[in-house]
């Protein structure tokens, strides 16, 4: 996906920027890639934290977090959990070890 932005701003940029997180979701959810640079040599994660849209943030690093544990990337799990929240991984791993028991992460 290109915009008028720059060459290589995409959508998900641009959502990630504004603060859209449901947007966002649904650009993950149909495969936007995440490690995509603007012309300023940005991520979409970089972008919105700039801009202070935390949740964008939190969206997209747990995005970073399903796939580096789907493809047992653990370099780029170890990479991608500096950015997230204790309470986070802890969910994550506890959801991989024992699926039925909830979390408590609050938005």
């Amino acid at each position: 996906m290109r915009t008028q932005r720059g060459p290589a701003s995409t959508a998900l940029h641009l959502a990630a920027e504004r603060g859209h997180v449901e947007c966002v979701m649904a650009l993950i959810e149909c495969g936007a890639l995440l490690e995509v640079f603007d012309r300023r040599c940005r991520t979409a994660k970089d972008v919105a934290a700039e801009n202070g849209q935390k949740q964008v943030v939190y969206t997209i690093t747990i995005a970073e977090v399903e796939k580096a544990v789907s493809e047992g990337n653990v370099v780029k799990l170890k990479e991608v959990c500096t950015y997230v929240c204790i309470d986070a991984i802890l969910c994550l791993l506890q959801l991989m070890i024992v699926p039925s028991i909830p979390c408590n992460i609050k938005n």
